[in-house]
């Protein structure tokens, strides 16, 4: 997967009615999940799925990645490619947000876009992660939730629970970079905000002076307004978010850079009591990332 050399220049001003606690993991507190991983999943009267976990990046307690999942036996053969966001520490809580490559030999079926919470034990020097997942098509239909089996890849013993595909491991060599790309652009290093609501309100509007930018907002890679002009006054929409996921994604893509370059805006997040204010500068070549990290008993 090709990514992009640029990079986003963007400030932010979080204003909160109320101070926040932040809690920062150490490597003492919690596993390192950065690598490779794989096993296989489940689902009730179907094959088993080969699936392997590439974690690219971890921040703290937040990890994203590439997600491979692959069957290559008759009479049903598949495989995909989808980027990952999770939230970890001895248990793990994934979100599948996008089918980045698809290729399925019956046409009736589709994959799945999955959630996911994992158990890390290790065992004898062995990491594992095990759990449940649980999803739906891209249609919202949902999907027999299952198991998942996975333990950390050695290469010192390749075969592990599920063999990696050669062209699996030749494709995670080539991924040099850490950072995800959408609708080619590159995305920024992502703004994490703890909202209290799974209902929320976005109000969006142009930052300093009006200059004709123009955003389409995605929410979870799904677009949920489309090609909206940045004026004064406030742009405003409803948001729910989904439960099962702590961390909910949205992206700020820059369908032009205005007059004056970058494309400028102020996005507004009220949460019931709470307001937090990002002021976000992209540009064609990257796009600007909040998190909305869903933490219904936060005080």
């Amino acid at each position: 997967m090709p990514k992009a050399n640029h990079s986003l220049i963007f400030k932010i001003l979080v204003i909160l009615n109320i101070l926040i606690p932040i809690t920062i993991f150490t490597s003492s507190s919690q596993p390192n999940y950065k690598g490779i991983w794989q096993g296989y999943i489940t689902a009730p009267g179907s094959y088993n799925s080969g699936y392997t976990l590439h974690v690219e990046e971890q921040t703290y307690d937040r990890i994203s990645g590439t997600a491979y999942i692959y069957r290559n036996e008759d009479p049903f053969i598949f495989d995909g490619v989808l980027d990952f966001i999770g939230t970890v520490n001895q248990f793990a809580k994934l979100t599948e947000l996008v089918i980045i490559r698809e290729k399925v030999n019956d046409p009736t079926h589709r994959l799945c876009i999955k959630f996911m919470g994992l158990d890390y034990s290790n065992k004898d020097s062995i990491e594992f992660l095990t759990g449940n997942w649980d999803g739906s098509l891209i249609d919202n239909t949902p999907c027999l939730a299952g198991k998942v089996y996975l333990r950390r890849y050695n290469p010192k013993n390749p075969a592990g629970i599920e063999r990696i595909p050669d062209e699996i491991l030749k494709a995670i060599s080539f991924d040099k970079s850490s950072k995800m790309n959408f609708l080619k652009t590159e995305l920024a290093k992502p703004v994490v905000i703890n909202v209290r609501n799974n209902v929320i309100r976005l109000e969006i509007r142009d930052y300093l002076r009006e200059d004709f930018d123009t955003v389409s907002i995605y929410l979870n890679r799904r677009l949920l307004v489309k090609k909206i002009g940045i004026f004064r006054k406030p742009y405003k929409q409803t948001v729910r978010l989904i439960r099962n996921s702590e961390l909910n994604e949205i992206i700020l893509f820059a369908e032009n850079l205005g007059q004056v370059p970058p494309n400028t805006s102020d996005l507004l997040i009220i949460d019931g009591d709470r307001k937090h204010r990002v002021v976000i500068r992209s540009t064609k070549e990257t796009s600007a990332v909040v998190y909305l990290r869903y933490k219904p008993d936060d005080t």
